[in-house]
């Protein structure tokens, strides 16, 4: 019961916080900016765990989003456009908060079809939990604890970008501004 209320609490947050606005940086601890980024637990469609491999871009973008986001979907609706042509420049890891079993009907839904593409650089992933499946809980509460304890991620979306080495070097609150910007 303790694990659904927190994984409530932390729906609500992301739902009720989701909002964007293209011209700021989201405000992230100084000591965050050149620190390397790490992110276990994830997986891809077929629920294979996935290693993130920083090294093919010079700059690398993680995202985060959920199914329920008007600003994630519109975000990665212009990603193919932006990434185009651009495969040893920048890539685009979207990896979704939700469940993994909403996250999977969620790429088979049509509404999502964008998502379904051959773009290399852009990848779609999603962070396992090992909060009880059964529940249906729509978010990973023990991975949006995490995500907001290390990197203070309280709404969705949230980017961070990243060198080579997958150190962070911005925290921006539009990746698509932010690629414009380039």
């Amino acid at each position: 019961m303790y694990n659904f209320t927190i994984s409530l609490c932390l729906s609500v947050c992301i739902l009720s916080a989701c909002n964007h606005s293209s011209d700021k940086i989201v405000e992230v601890d100084k000591e965050k900016i050149g620190q390397q980024f790490i992110l276990n637990n994830i997986v891809d469609s077929s629920g294979s765990t996935v290693n993130l491999d920083f090294s093919k871009s010079q700059i690398n973008i993680i995202d985060f989003w959920n199914e329920s986001c008007p600003p994630c979907i519109e975000e990665m609706k212009q990603f193919p456009a932006l990434l185009q042509g651009k495969e040893s420049q920048i890539s685009i890891y979207s990896i979704s908060v939700n469940q993994f079993w909403l996250w999977k009907q969620t790429l088979a839904d049509g509404r999502f079809a964008f998502l379904k593409n051959d773009i290399p650089n852009w990848k779609q992933l999603d962070l396992m939990s090992d909060d009880n499946a059964d529940l249906k809980n729509k978010f990973s509460g023990d991975r949006l604890a995490m995500l907001d304890s290390v990197y203070g991620v309280k709404s969705n979306p949230a980017y961070f970008v990243l060198d080579s080495t997958g150190k962070i070097l911005s925290r921006p609150e539009s990746a698509v501004e932010y690629l414009k910007n380039l």
